[in-house]
């Protein structure tokens, strides 16, 4: 009895906190600037863990037991935060590989090898670096001579 009721007044007061702080920053119409969209996601990101908290207390109160998912949920992120980290170094590491014209080995990670390519196209519209395929131009007589002129 004591969960749901504590549980939909705390939604109720994290909603409204919400919809506050989400009709001034939309009063702000053109003039929104990066900090104000980030202390709006900050806002929602605060009310999301106090929510966590809510059945765990509730159930405190109540002497009984809380439902809850095990740890699913932060270890799910968990996960994704450390593959998006893994990612982003594998290819910044790849871009800056690409942009010094190195090229890449077939022990790299997939990340890395399409940072190269990117950091390679960069740098071959640049103008970055020397060329990867090195030596001078010959002509075509030089390279082929002609079998007309020999006889």
């Amino acid at each position: 009895m004591f969960r749901p009721s504590l549980s939909s007044l705390v939604a109720s007061l994290m909603l409204q906190v919400v919809s506050s702080y989400a009709t001034q920053t939309a009063a702000r119409g053109a003039a929104i600037v990066t900090v104000d969209a980030l202390n709006m996601v900050l806002c929602a990101s605060l009310v999301l863990l106090v929510m966590r908290q809510t059945m765990s207390i509730a159930a405190g109160l109540a002497s009984g037991i809380a439902l809850s998912s095990f740890g699913l949920v932060s270890g799910l992120a968990r996960w994704a935060m450390g593959g998006a980290k893994r990612t982003s170094y594998e290819f910044g590491r790849g871009v800056l590989d690409g942009l010094q014209r190195e090229p890449g080995s077939r022990w790299d990670s997939f990340r890395r090898l399409a940072g190269n390519r990117i950091g390679a196209g960069v740098a071959s519209v640049r103008g970055i670096g020397s060329s990867r395929r090195g030596g001078t131009v010959l002509s075509r007589e030089q390279v082929m001579p002609s079998l007309s002129r020999s006889r």
